[in-house]
């Protein structure tokens, strides 16, 4: 079972942020607790998902969600375990980089250039790559092989920066959110999870939503208010 901190202290970054009802029950993210005391980045909350008592989940607010510039050609990558997201959904992590990112105009284009680069590689791209379709008659997902190009459905994408590879995120530090495709957040290369197996470059200078990659003193605080930590 879970921690969830519910009333865990508001990031400063995040204070003026305007949610939501919808934002507030579901845009929550995953930690896991080190030796430390504290507790690094996992993922993205997954309402359907089981967690152990090694992951405390806390509002959106709490890890941050001030707007940070990327500039235009910079190298990113999915953070392995976001690419897919069942009830919480893209659209409301989308609609979150809308309200803090870009002054509360949508946008129908994918923040990368369309490619889909080889990881690893200085530059080189595949042609074609998989991408994950579900059959609601078998309750089952299977791969198509499809032209590796932009689709026109917008998720939010969490991402890290300066990235050649698909990965975790990093301890200490930071994961981004901003409007990819779908098929650049699922697709993937065989053998391999969604959305690893290729990296992206970002077509145009873009605000992203900055999370914080890192929280400290997390056991202490379970510990001390233990009556406001729901466990379940």
């Amino acid at each position: 079972m879970a921690y969830f901190l519910d009333n865990y202290p508001v990031a400063e970054e995040s204070a003026d942020l305007v949610l939501t009802e919808e934002q507030e029950k579901y845009c929550r993210v995953v930690y896991k607790l080190d030796e430390e005391g504290g507790a690094s980045f996992t993922g993205l909350w997954n309402p359907e998902a089981e967690y152990s008592d090694e992951y405390v989940i806390v509002p959106i607010r709490s890890t941050g969600g001030n707007s940070a510039p990327i500039p235009a050609n910079t190298c990113f990558a999915n953070v392995i375990g976001s690419s897919f997201d069942p009830l919480v959904g893209g659209k409301k992590w989308l609609k979150l980089w809308v309200d803090v990112a870009n002054g509360g105009r949508g946008t129908n284009s994918c923040s990368t250039d369309g490619k889909f680069y080889i990881s690893g590689s200085t530059g080189g791209t595949y042609t074609n790559i998989l991408y994950p379709v579900y059959n609601s008659a078998t309750r089952s997902w299977s791969d198509v092989t499809k032209s590796a190009f932009c689709n026109s459905s917008l998720v939010g994408g969490h991402i890290i920066l300066n990235a050649t590879e698909a990965d975790s995120a990093p301890k200490n530090g930071n994961v981004y959110i901003v409007p990819i495709c779908d098929m650049h957040n699922m697709s993937h290369i065989r053998g391999r999870s969604w959305g690893v197996g290729f990296y992206m470059k970002m077509a145009n200078n873009t605000n992203a939503v900055q999370l914080e990659g890192y929280l400290c003193g997390i056991k202490e605080y379970i510990a001390e208010f233990e009556n406001e930590v729901r466990h379940e």
